[in-house]
């Protein structure tokens, strides 16, 4: 009898080990196949992906920060050589000096990444962005084709109109402009909070379509729709 139990015990330890045994490997496997998908699922939807598309923005925005910058300082130059009987140089108001994004940041993969990640009303960051860089586009061509040429005229003396309504005009459109490029911003700012919960929640592959039921998500989603649709209207 005693024989008898002390194989019972036996087993009953045996089998407490095994199954922490299993337990354990389990768990171990679990979260290598959570980190493993995590991990995959980061390179490709956010560094090949979200990151990609706020590089792009960032460009653009860049771009026209620069331009507007620029232009604040011709205007400056020129009003303050013509007030001071000085003239001005065609350096001070040459078109060269403008810059001009790239086409080449504007992917259109990474969109596609995002989309399958959020769903297909995501589709608004590609409109923004689209928007983003035609504005730019706008933007550059006033400065340089519109702008520049006016200015160039005045300090050349072919043309006869007071310099203060100029200036003044010029500077007014400028500004105009930097206020437009202040709807842009929230692109960065929406890209940023999807890719935060994209970090900091794990997930498979098997779950990936989750991501899009957030809640969080949906509304940061809706909100920029709306957004962009009042501005359009």
């Amino acid at each position: 009898m005693p024989n008898d139990l002390s194989n019972y015990a036996w087993l009953a330890d045996s089998l407490k080990i095994l199954v922490s045994a299993g337990l354990a490997y389990w768990l171990g496997s679990r979260q290598y196949l959570v980190k493993r998908d995590h991990d995959q699922i980061t390179r490709r939807y956010l560094e090949n992906g979200i990151d990609v598309i706020v590089g792009s923005i960032e460009h653009a925005l860049g771009i026209f920060r620069e331009n507007y910058a620029h232009s604040l300082r011709m205007l400056k130059t020129v009003r303050e050589k013509r007030m001071a009987g000085i003239i001005p140089s065609s350096d001070d108001y040459s078109p060269d000096r403008f810059l001009r994004y790239k086409q080449e940041f504007f992917y259109t993969a990474p969109f596609y990444k995002l989309q399958q990640l959020c769903g297909p009303e995501a589709s608004v960051f590609h409109d923004q962005t689209q928007d983003l860089f035609a504005f730019v586009e706008s933007a550059t061509n006033f400065f340089v084709y519109d702008m520049c040429v006016a200015v160039k005229e005045l300090a050349e003396n072919r043309m006869t109109v007071d310099d203060e309504a100029l200036f003044n005009t010029y500077m007014t459109r400028v500004q105009e402009y930097s206020s437009e490029s202040y709807r842009f911003y929230g692109l960065v700012g929406d890209l940023q909070r999807i890719a935060f919960l994209l970090e900091t929640d794990p997930i498979r592959y098997k779950d990936l379509k989750t991501f899009r039921e957030k809640e969080e998500i949906q509304s940061i989603i809706k909100s920029k729709k709306l957004a962009f649709e009042k501005e359009a209207s």
